[in-house]
């Protein structure tokens, strides 16, 4: 997009800026916005959020996947107003089950077949908080699910999945707030929201497994064990890298990665049948950490 330069009151030169955008985030005359230099790049950037009018969805034909998809899919793109549109008592209660998940909004309209939901939660709630909370909660989760295993709680392995619940809760909370407001340093939006996916999905491979190990009653032999052992402790490491960027711990997840994945497969020689069932689960877990690790080694690069 280029813009011509304008000359006014013979010194002063001004740009005009994309109409589109304005829009976009409701600026007016005499508001301000934050100016940057960079370079020979000048960073123009509002404080304001996107505003997006009400998002009517009409559930009365979808199933329970759809249903959720749906109204997940409105909140993460960033709807203030969400107005469902239901057929019978069933899909109302899920409706309203789903709805309550979603991180700053409030039923505020009751009608006949539909029901309105919206964003009542203003500026109070902080992204950073919400991710340390993410990573937290991911941590509890594969500590649990490995003393549960050593214990051989069967129960207590499938219930972690309710953990998992409420990762993909401020998980969406994450990406809704990126795409409505964007992120300090503009140049990290799009790194947070490709992790944020990522930790999304490392949450549900740990969930899924501890449910599979659970559920089918898999003894685990002690090899496999020390195995999750060191992979909770390659996560632990991750967690320390992205908050502080350091190259012995980044080099020491490098060697996680390649020791844990030779091990999987000289165990998976002479694993049971039960344990060749999981041992997929970890081989993605060390994958996807492993892969969330790579936009912080670009930092490094770039530094």
């Amino acid at each position: 997009m280029k813009r011509k330069l304008i000359q006014m009151a013979g010194k002063t030169i001004v740009v005009s800026l994309p109409s589109d955008w304005v829009k976009k985030y409701g600026l007016k005359k005499g508001e301000e916005i934050d100016l940057d230099e960079e370079d020979r790049k000048i960073i123009l950037t509002t404080k304001k959020s996107i505003s997006y009018s009400s998002v009517s969805i009409d559930i009365t034909s979808l199933n329970f996947s759809l249903i959720w998809r749906y109204i997940f899919a409105a909140y993460i793109k960033g709807a203030d107003e969400i107005k469902i549109i239901y057929k019978d008592k069933q899909q109302k209660e899920l409706a309203q089950q789903v709805a309550d998940t979603l991180i700053g909004f409030a039923l505020i309209k009751e009608q006949e077949n539909s029901l309105l939901f919206k964003d009542v939660s203003g500026e109070s709630t902080e992204f950073d908080t919400i991710l340390r909370r993410v990573f937290f909660m991911l941590s509890t989760l594969s500590q649990e699910g490995l003393e549960a295993i050593k214990k051989r709680d069967d129960s207590a392995l499938i219930e972690l999945k309710k953990k998992d619940f409420k990762i993909n809760y401020l998980v969406n909370f994450c990406l809704r707030y990126l795409n409505k407001k964007g992120y300090s340093d503009y140049k990290k939006a799009y790194m947070l929201y490709s992790t944020i996916r990522n930790l999304e999905f490392l949450g549900d491979e740990y969930s899924e497994f501890f449910e599979k190990v659970g559920k089918e009653k898999i003894i685990m032999g002690k090899e496999f064990t020390k195995i999750l052992e060191e992979v909770n402790k390659m996560f632990e490491d991750y967690h320390k890298v992205f908050y502080k960027l350091e190259i012995e711990t980044s080099l020491r997840i490098v060697g996680y990665r390649d020791t844990l994945q030779a091990k999987l497969e000289k165990h998976s020689l002479k694993a049971s049948k039960d344990e060749l069932k999981v041992v997929g689960y970890l081989r993605t877990i060390v994958v996807v950490i492993f892969n969330l690790l790579e936009p912080k080694l670009e930092d490094i690069v770039s530094s």
